[in-house]
């Protein structure tokens, strides 16, 4: 029933409400004890160390989903860190290089010591 009615909504906007046993859409009220919305989601909230350090950040791909990661603004944070290990890989490449090391070696192992695999993000 909720799902017709709200599917027959003609309005640019329309107030819904949900109360202690009812809930109203426009003029519309329905009694109801209980509501189940069929993508609904738990958001958890991101825990991090209070002196957390890059690799905590990192690591947050491999304990959360994407969405949680978004829902908590720290997708940027993730992202701008990853622009610091591209950096720190090309200082280190830069005085390495003279050894034969190349990016790609110097950059399996600062991911390796991080995730012990390659990430799950881009």
């Amino acid at each position: 029933m909720f799902e017709q009615t709200f599917k027959n909504i003609k309005t640019f906007s329309t107030q819904i409400s949900i109360g202690d046993g009812f809930m109203t859409i426009g003029n519309l009220k329905v009694k109801a004890s209980t509501f189940f919305f069929q993508d609904y989601s738990i958001l958890r909230s991101i825990k991090l160390p209070i002196n957390y350090s890059i690799v905590d950040i990192l690591r947050l791909s491999d304990l959360y989903t994407p969405e949680e990661i978004e829902f908590n603004k720290m997708d940027i944070l993730i992202k701008s860190t990853i622009g610091e290990i591209d950096k720190d890989i090309n200082v280190s490449y830069g005085i390495l290089k003279k050894y034969g090391v190349t990016t790609d070696e110097i950059r399996k192992i600062v991911l390796g010591e991080i995730f012990n695999k390659q990430p799950k993000f881009n």
